[in-house]
């Protein structure tokens, strides 16, 4: 027994050698990718667009599984493009995109197959029938049966907005296209095939026509024919009123009859409006089976733009989310199982502005997270690689080492209530608050996992504050009284 168990441990530790780890700018300023996967040989591929004399350009970039940039390829051509999502292929990649892209219009869906390097094997374009209209969202679907399905939210000042369905074989050819409405303002937002009902899952959010609650999510129930089965909307699930799922939603099935819906949860009962990452599990009848949403009352935190839940193992779900306020910047990884039992929580302080745009799970276990960093006046893709136990480090000396915390203390400065965040895996713990002269001015325990502190005792200041459990510092750092 005790050889077996030394066995598991020296697995555990060689794994987790092997996880690679790193943060890193990629691309050039104002570069946008909407698309991430992991190659066969465990490289990172990013597709999306770079700007050059102020038109649009589809481009690719590829870097490897410890951060270093690998290739960078831009498609220059007589007309402006973009890649938005891909599939990867035997002997390639299939990747949708848009031709003809103008401030205030697209004109023709962009379809291209690469090779293994990159090269263009062919490609294709279809015209779209609404010239005058913008594209505001899009996603796409490789199916079971091997087509591809594009789906596009257009309109014209982002009201009274329709989506289109558009169905191609793997080699290009045009097999359907259908336009429907929403019956209200709404995008699309992410696309999945059930595994034994034969239904695609659109998932959308928007609000009502009248007005009454901004950015409702929903989700759209298809055939194989493109034409609408059933609309839900999400607060017509739940139990809760006031507590809305709202924007960047997407969804994953986690077994032949359980899927997981994630987004940005937020709560119209007491002004100003509270975001939170949500989940809820639905079985294929869309019955509730459990929900969870991060983050108490206090803190605004948004689910990623475009993916923020993906896995490859299913007691190892990752979703992520990002913290916009101004005087705490920071973003999140949440690790749970397909019933969602949440058993890790990780959070990531900043010192630039960070946008949460893609999560991806990777191959040794950990995550990838892409995101766009603001610093100085510029905008710049950032990556984000982490272990199964959250961890990272920089590989460029200018780049600010960050580190995964397990508590999270907010606001700084503050002037009369703190709050303390714990992760779920953390135990009873405790504050301390320590003048500049070291004296120690402040003590309480923290046994829930959000506790509210009143502060206005404390004189105006600087402190140094410390949590600590039995064991270990969990976090530590100056904070400033107003």
């Amino acid at each position: 027994m005790k050889n077996i168990t030394f066995i598991l441990i020296i697995i555990s530790i060689s794994f987790n050698l092997f996880s690679q780890v790193f943060e890193t700018e990629i691309g050039e300023n104002k570069d946008s990718y909407f698309s991430v996967l992991q190659d066969n040989e465990d490289n990172f591929l990013f597709f999306g667009y770079t700007i050059k004399n102020e038109n649009k350009y589809a481009k690719l970039i590829k870097i490897s599984q410890t951060g270093e940039s690998l290739l960078q390829k831009s498609f220059i051509s007589d007309t402006t493009t973009k890649f938005n999502q891909v599939h990867k292929l035997n002997g390639g990649y299939l990747v949708d995109g848009f031709s003809d892209v103008y401030t205030d219009s697209v004109k023709m869906l962009w379809v291209v197959f690469l090779d293994n390097d990159f090269n263009i094997v062919w490609e294709k374009k279809y015209d779209l029938p609404f010239h005058n209209k913008q594209i505001y969202e899009s996603t796409s679907l490789f199916t079971s049966d091997n087509n591809l399905i594009v789906s596009a939210t257009f309109g014209s000042e982002f009201i009274d907005n329709d989506f289109f369905l558009y169905k191609l074989s793997s080699t290009g050819d045009s097999l359907d296209f259908k336009i429907h409405s929403f019956q209200s303002n709404a995008v699309v937002c992410s696309f999945k095939e059930a595994p034994t009902n034969d239904k695609l899952y659109l998932t959308a959010y928007g609000c009502t026509n009248n007005g009454s609650y901004n950015e409702l999510s929903k989700i759209l129930k298809i055939d194989k024919k493109l034409e609408i089965d059933t609309i839900y909307e999400i607060r017509s699930l739940v139990n809760y009123p006031y507590e809305l799922f709202l924007s960047d939603s997407y969804i994953d099935f986690v077994s032949d009859t359980t899927f997981i819906f994630a987004g940005t949860k937020g709560s119209y009962s007491t002004p100003p409006v509270i975001y939170k990452e949500g989940i809820i599990l639905f079985d294929t009848n869309f019955n509730v089976l459990n929900e969870i949403a991060f983050f108490n009352e206090r803190l605004n935190f948004n689910s990623a733009e475009i993916n923020g839940l993906d896995y490859i193992d299913k007691k190892a779900i990752y979703t992520g989310g990002y913290c916009p306020l101004s005087g705490f910047r920071a973003y999140s990884i949440t690790k749970m199982d397909s019933a969602l039992n949440v058993y890790s929580e990780k959070y990531y302080e900043t010192d630039f502005d960070f946008i949460l745009n893609n999560i991806l799970a990777t191959q040794d276990g950990g995550v990838l997270l892409v995101g766009v960093k603001w610093l100085n006046g510029e905008d710049y893709v950032y990556v984000i690689k982490t272990d199964p136990n959250g961890n990272i480090t920089h590989i460029n000396g200018d780049l600010s080492e960050q580190k995964a915390k397990e508590v999270i203390l907010y606001p700084n400065p503050a002037t009369t209530e703190i709050t303390i965040q714990k992760a779920v895996q953390v135990g009873n713990c405790n504050v301390e608050f320590y003048n500049m002269e070291g004296k120690k001015v402040f003590y309480q325990e923290l046994t829930s996992n959000s506790t509210k502190i009143d502060i206005s005792s404390l004189q105006k200041g600087s402190y140094i504050y410390k949590i600590t459990d039995k064991n270990n510092v969990l976090d530590s750092g100056k904070w400033i009284k107003q």
